[in-house]
């Protein structure tokens, strides 16, 4: 495949964009970290209710006992 440039010292700005969708970076950029920071706060505020809900099951001494004993065998 070929660009059908034979040679790259000229303007580049009279050939056209060099990739696809130039000028959308910074769109993409704000997609790209709203997507990484709802992760984020979606993954915490699940690993915050499963951490509640063994605080939850293991507050009960004889639970905690009992989960203690089947570990041992």
């Amino acid at each position: 495949m070929t660009t059908g440039i034979e040679s790259w010292n000229i303007d580049l700005m009279s050939i056209g964009p060099m990739y696809p969708f130039v000028g959308g970076e910074i769109l993409l950029t704000a997609i790209g970290v709203a997507t990484w920071l709802v992760w984020h706060f979606m993954q915490a505020r699940g690993e915050n209710q499963e951490v509640n809900a063994e605080e939850a099951t293991y507050s009960d001494p004889e639970r905690l006992a009992q989960a203690m004993e089947a570990e041992r065998h």
